[in-house]
C-alpha cells in the first residue's frame, strides 16, 4: 500500500506540474495575442 500511495502522490505532482505549465502557456499565449 505504501509503495502504491507514493507512486499516486507522485504521478499527481507531476500531472499538477502539466496544470501549472499549461496555464502559463495560455496565459503567454493571451499576452501575445493582445499585443
Amino acid at each position: 500500500i505504501g509503495l502504491s500511495r507514493e507512486r499516486v502522490r507522485q504521478v499527481g505532482l507531476v500531472a499538477l506540474e502539466k496544470l501549472k505549465l499549461a496555464a502559463r502557456m495560455q496565459r503567454l499565449e493571451a499576452m501575445l495575442v493582445k499585443h
